[in-house]
């Protein structure tokens, strides 16, 4: 299920993009404020990154995982239910804390579970749940925010249920860890010495 997270992810990033233009129209904001929300995604994706980026290498990568779903869930929640243009700029941080924290540990996770000798595989799997996740957000998203009731909360609340689908299928399974690939390296073993006695 690391694809789905991988898929998920790509999803989360881009699905409010379709919607900014309805916000803005609805409640008058500005072009500041309009860019706020838009800005404030990257900021807290990057300090993700910077601040807990080797996170999964401590706790696990299914942990990681777990905690970035719930942080994309909470974001893509305020989105579904938002009152107000507040409630836009707590749901991007949630967001970015989500795409920061499962972003790298999905992808690696597809690789490292992968079977042995099926790393070509993998990386084809990984691509193709990254094109999903973007079509989903672009095709679904976009047709559900033009043609659909309710365009600024409906394809929100569809992301949050394959989300909670999602976390509940992880939760649900173990995954074997790994130490960091770092460690896998430079793990040489060096020669024992036999010394026999004179």
């Amino acid at each position: 299920m690391s694809a789905g997270v991988v898929a998920h992810t790509l999803w989360t990033s881009a699905a409010p993009a379709m919607t900014y233009q309805l916000y803005a129209e609805e409640w008058r904001l500005t072009h500041t404020v309009t860019t706020g929300i838009f800005a404030i995604y990257p900021i807290v994706v990057v300090t993700i990154l910077i601040l807990y980026g080797d996170i999964s290498d401590h706790i696990g990568r299914r942990t990681t995982m777990l905690l970035g779903l719930g942080a994309s869930l909470a974001g893509v929640f305020l989105f579904a239910v938002a009152p107000s243009v507040l409630w836009l700029f707590a749901g991007r941080a949630f967001m970015g804390a989500g795409v920061g924290l499962t972003a790298g540990p999905s992808t690696a996770a597809v690789l490292e579970f992968s079977a042995e000798g099926q790393a070509k595989r993998a990386s084809s799997i990984t691509a193709a749940a990254q094109a999903f996740g973007l079509a989903a957000a672009l095709l679904l998203g976009g047709g559900l925010t033009q043609y659909a009731p309710w365009p600024t909360h409906l394809s929100f609340w569809i992301l949050f249920g394959s989300g909670k689908a999602i976390s509940a299928s992880r939760a649900g399974r173990g995954t074997r860890r790994r130490p960091p690939l770092g460690q896998q390296l430079c793990r040489i073993k060096s020669p024992k010495t036999r010394i026999d006695g004179l």
